[in-house]
């Protein structure tokens, strides 16, 4: 048994047929490549497709070799298979790495030091590279000092959906980078302190709002960003109550708003 790479082998397993047991190997050696012994084996006596396992130290060797002497009996030899225990070697010289660092690290950098094994994420603290797991999803500008923050939300697999944030009477603008004003568009309120009959946790789409005409709200879209206007005037604003078929006033506060943009295509 030969490769063409180099390999090391731990141990060798001979399985000897389910009808042939007296063709089974009985005095044997295993050799490497270049005719070195890595062990000798005597009186090996096999049952019906048993299997022996044999332990040697094969290292940086390219093929295995087992000269049969004698078997259990018959003139002929055979069995039904051989196992290798083995593990592939680089073929000469050594595994180089180009790590390029960061020139002129400010405080604050974070760096993946892949020199390093396993790779080690690190932080720039007092002009030395300091232990540091961290995870930033998202988009920034900067490239030195602190990771660009504040972190521009990023739409991955082509959704996005906005922090949450409390409802005013005001503009809200949110960056979805999705990169077209093909998308399906909608927002959700999300029950954090019990109100108008809703539990905590509890979510309601926009389209399930009850709009007072005092109190309009506009939902908007453009290529990479998503909007909404709040207007409550003299009214506030009011969603279908949970606990009866009427409608109620909700304290902004106690509700958590998101915006959700998805491409359409």
């Amino acid at each position: 048994m030969e490769n063409s790479k180099r390999f090391s082998c731990t141990t060798v397993k001979i399985r000897a047929c389910e009808d042939y047991v007296d063709s089974a190997p009985k005095n044997f050696t295993i050799k490497d490549q270049n005719g070195n012994i890595l062990s000798t084996q005597t009186n090996q006596i096999f049952t019906a497709d048993e299997e022996k396992s044999y332990t040697i130290s094969g290292i940086d060797i390219s093929a295995i070799k087992i000269d049969i002497t004698a078997t259990a009996g018959n003139s002929s030899i055979a069995f039904k298979e051989v196992t290798l225990s083995l593990s592939i070697d680089y073929a000469g010289g050594s595994v180089t790495e180009d790590v390029i660092l960061p020139t002129s690290p400010s405080d604050g950098d974070y760096h993946l030091l892949t020199n390093q094994k396993p790779l080690s994420p690190k932080k720039r603290v007092s002009g030395a590279w300091t232990d540091k797991q961290f995870l930033k999803l998202g988009q920034t500008t900067k490239t030195s000092g602190t990771i660009g923050l504040p972190l521009i939300s990023y739409a991955f697999n082509g959704k996005y959906v906005s922090e949450g944030f409390t409802l005013s009477n005001t503009q809200f603008i949110k960056n979805s980078n999705i990169g077209t004003n093909k998308t399906n568009i909608k927002w959700t309120l999300e029950c954090l302190t019990i109100d108008i009959g809703y539990s905590v946790g509890d979510i309601i789409e926009g389209q399930s709002l009850y709009f007072n005409p005092a109190t309009p709200i506009s939902l908007y879209k453009a290529v990479n960003t998503i909007g909404m206007t709040v207007f409550t005037g003299a009214s506030a604003l009011q969603l279908l109550r949970k606990d009866t078929a009427a409608g109620g006033n909700i304290v902004f506060a106690r509700w958590s708003c998101k915006l959700h943009v998805e491409r359409s295509f």
